[in-house]
């Protein structure tokens, strides 16, 4: 029986190794999976935690993970309580159980999905693969996705091939303009999101960024616990105490991902937004990055003007993007809220 060959535990103090094992032997495993705040934070849930470890019960070795945390939202009048990754996620399989794959999936579905979340009143489990899977690894999405049926939401991805001098492969005007930008900078100082002042010259951005776009600018919270993240480096071009621009990106092994960015109109007229973004994924390029995931391709605001805003602001992205591949979100409902709020959803989409 399936449920005899596996079995699982929630991740905790006493097993973050064994989590940390099969990450670094999962071929498609993402930064976010690496990050001692996420362990840290699961490890701190007890036993509301979420995010759990399969392991293989005749050798007692980990086989495989799931990075998962609670979140709640409102969804057409319903509150729900969704429990996946932070950013990218799925049943990451050490390499050498990859043929276990079949197995691994269906005890997951079974006695996880099936079992353990819905024991924690979870109404839905959400899941978004790894860029690797799709850029390296097509063929194992299927393995990575613990559900039998599911609903997709399609989106591109943007992404910067590194392998070779990447700069031939972008743009004319946008290499001309970034190289102009790279020269701007040596002008200016360039500091990291550790140093005194850094939050509020971020925050300072932002808020600009948001009032030029006309959406809601970023929390507080939520720039401050990027700039204390151990996995994301953030880099600010600063000139008379004033910041231009700024790049926030993570890089481990083969992935690199841009988390953030924005700039001033001066920023802009100088080319040192641009010229600040090179440097950054140049920089994931040195430390052996094959790729730089720059996010996805279209985004679908709450109408048709947020929808334009947001197009704008992926035009930046797209303007490095050297490679183009389809990316997707899962859903699947495991109570009657869930299903309630994804069949809500899902006709506010169509309107």
């Amino acid at each position: 029986m399936i449920s005899a060959d596996f079995r699982h535990e929630v991740l905790g103090v006493n097993n973050a190794e064994d989590w940390l094992n099969v990450a670094g032997e999962c071929a498609y495993a993402p930064y976010n999976v690496f990050d001692p705040d996420f362990i840290e934070r699961n490890t701190r849930e007890g036993s509301n935690a979420l995010s759990v470890i399969v392991y293989e019960t005749s050798s007692g070795k980990p086989a495989a993970i799931f990075p998962a945390e609670l979140y709640t939202k409102s969804a057409s009048l319903i509150i729900i309580r969704i429990a996946k990754s932070s950013a990218y996620g799925g049943l990451m399989i050490a390499g050498g159980y990859m043929r276990e794959a079949g197995s691994i999936k269906r005890y997951f579905y079974e006695n996880i999905i099936s079992g353990y979340y819905r024991c924690k009143a979870i109404d839905m489990v959400e899941v978004i693969p790894s860029p690797l899977l799709e850029i390296d690894f097509p063929g194992l999405t299927h393995a990575a996705v613990p559900f039998y049926r599911a609903e997709a939401e399609i989106n591109s991805l943007l992404y910067t091939d590194l392998k070779g001098d990447f700069t031939e492969k972008l743009g004319y005007n946008v290499k001309r303009e970034s190289f102009k930008g790279m020269d701007a900078l040596k002008s200016l100082k360039v500091m990291t999101g550790s140093e005194e002042g850094a939050f509020g010259l971020l925050k300072g951005l932002e808020c600009g960024k948001a009032a030029t776009l006309n959406v809601e600018p970023i929390p507080g919270r939520v720039l401050e616990k990027m700039l204390g993240s151990r996995m994301v480096a953030t880099v600010i071009a600063v000139s008379g105490g004033k910041a231009l621009a700024a790049v926030s990106y993570s890089c481990r092994g083969k992935l690199a991902t841009l988390h953030y960015n924005a700039s001033t109109p001066e920023g802009k007229k100088s080319f040192v937004n641009k010229g600040l973004m090179l440097w950054c994924i140049q920089d994931c390029k040195n430390k052996g990055a094959d790729y730089f995931v720059l996010g996805n391709g279209w985004e679908q605001g709450r109408d048709k003007k947020e929808s334009e805003q947001l197009e704008r602001m992926a035009f930046f992205k797209k303007s490095f993007s050297t490679s183009e591949s389809s990316t997707f979100r899962f859903s699947m409902p495991l109570t009657l809220k869930g299903l309630l709020a994804q069949a809500g959803n899902r006709a506010i989409k169509r309107r």
